[in-house]
């Protein structure tokens, strides 16, 4: 028969068993949940990695394929300037990556051209539209390769890389005031009245030795001061009220009126 004393060390033994294989299993439970959670951070980062390799790869496709170069350059809005000459100060080449033009970036390049008054930089697509404003040339200074600007300012001809020559000569303007207000007469004069000016020259009379002298392309010549050039925007209507022999007219600033008179041999 059993003893209570073997009876009581038996059940201690099975407590201690369980309580052994309890803690057994806990710490298996964790060390499972710790494998489970390095598996789930790898499995992250291999996702993130991934993701970062495949964007990069597709985002190089993106980058040197067609869709994102430069394919057409077209430039609008230029006289007097070749394009070639416009293409090449902008820095824009076929072939760029769009995305890296911008219009901010070329106001340093266009204020190295003094012919250029405004500019704009565009992109459409794959390409890049650069729109042209320049300051008008109003002609050629007698005896010199310089042009007399709209802005009053004179520049050499040769370093414009012109693709139109002026076509108008201006004579007896050296002086550097004369020449700005001579620009400054000319602003509000349109610029198809310019077209069939072929002469600007400096001419006196008796009260006043800063006249200005128009020879124009049909063989008139018109006599004026600096306030009566915007008149000139009336030329052709003033015409109609002259006798067309008549080859020499004057315009008055004061009275906005015109006159005409035969042209003797010394005018």
């Amino acid at each position: 028969m059993w003893s209570r004393t073997d009876s009581g060390s038996g059940a201690i033994q099975l407590e201690q068993k369980d309580a052994i294989s309890s803690v057994t299993e806990s710490l298996k439970a964790r060390k499972r949940q710790k494998r489970q959670k390095l598996l789930r951070i790898y499995m992250w980062r291999f996702f993130i990695l991934s993701l970062i390799a495949s964007t990069t790869v597709a985002l190089h496709q993106v980058d040197v394929s067609s869709y994102t170069r430069v394919s057409d350059i077209i430039v609008s809005g230029h006289q007097s300037l070749n394009s070639s000459s416009i293409i090449e100060r902008s820095g824009v080449k076929p072939g760029q990556r769009v995305w890296l033009i911008h219009d901010f970036f070329q106001r340093q390049r266009w204020s190295q051209m003094p012919l250029i008054r405004k500019a704009k930089v565009m992109t459409k697509g794959t390409m890049v539209l650069i729109s042209i404003e320049e300051h008008r040339i109003l002609g050629q200074l007698q005896n010199s390769q310089h042009v007399l600007l709209q802005n009053g300012q004179t520049m050499d001809q040769e370093s414009l890389n012109l693709y139109l020559r002026a076509n108008t000569l201006i004579v007896g303007f050296e002086d550097a005031v004369l020449q700005e207000k001579l620009a400054k007469s000319f602003e509000k004069v349109h610029d198809g009245v310019m077209m069939y000016i072929s002469e600007i020259h400096r001419t006196s009379v008796s009260y006043d030795d800063a006249m200005i002298m128009l020879l124009l392309d049909d063989g008139n010549r018109v006599y004026t001061d600096f306030a009566g050039i915007e008149l000139m925007n009336e030329y052709r209507l003033i015409l109609n009220h002259l006798k067309p022999e008549n080859k020499c007219i004057w315009l008055d600033a004061l009275t906005r009126a015109a006159s005409s008179v035969p042209c003797d041999g010394n005018d």
